[in-house]
């Protein structure tokens, strides 16, 4: 919104035309621009695929360590999704978009190789340096190339909604399939849903201008 929003306007009517506005042409910015489309599609699978690692953690982990260790196991989670963080500032400009995707590949591949190797601590911290990658990529790629300033808070809002829809599909979805058929279960099929869906889009993107 327009810093003189608030001072400019009279009344709920004239807010809610505003809100309506701003929100049709976030809405029309977005189905113009096929990353941005894109983008926000990804943003729902990839907050759904998530929902059983961010969720299950905790009880799939402390059959095999104590309370302290969960702990220290938590402070290793931020830490090397720090390092993912901290690995963007070398991917270039031109290079944000691409690797957007790479990083939902890094998220979710771990989890489909842990049932057949040992270790699965160590590749539930590989994925978190995908995730930590992906969050400061996608902001990045976002306040780069939103050319129309009045409704680039808008577009932001709009993709952080994609993310809560996707997080509640998938809490819901995850708890079922989790308590139905075990929590290793839900970690295949989620971060499967996360790594075919980043294939399918790979494919499509072909185009210089989305890159």
């Amino acid at each position: 919104m327009p810093d003189n929003f608030v001072k400019k306007s009279n009344g709920y009517r004239e807010h809610l035309r505003f809100y309506k506005s701003y929100g049709i042409s976030g809405l029309r910015e977005i189905r113009n621009n096929r990353s941005f489309l894109f983008l926000s599609i990804l943003a729902i699978i990839s907050a759904l695929a998530v929902q059983p690692l961010n969720m299950f953690w905790q009880p799939f982990f402390k059959d095999q360590y104590s309370i302290v260790a969960l702990g220290w196991l938590w402070f290793g989670i931020k830490i090397f999704t720090t390092i993912g963080s901290w690995l963007t500032r070398k991917i270039p400009n031109k290079q944000i978009f691409p690797y957007i995707w790479y990083s939902n590949i890094i998220t979710s591949l771990p989890f489909l190789l842990m049932p057949f190797l040992p270790l699965p601590l160590l590749f539930f911290f590989i994925h978190e340096i995908g995730r930590g990658t992906e969050s400061p990529l996608r902001s990045a790629y976002f306040n780069l190339h939103i050319n129309n300033e009045d409704v680039k808070a808008t577009i932001l809002s709009y993709d952080s909604m994609a993310k809560k829809i996707g997080a509640a599909l998938g809490l819901f979805l995850s708890g079922f399939i989790a308590d139905s058929f075990g929590i290793l279960t839900s970690w295949f099929i989620f971060p499967l849903i996360l790594f075919v869906s980043v294939l399918i889009f790979l494919l499509k993107i072909k185009q210089p201008h989305l890159i």
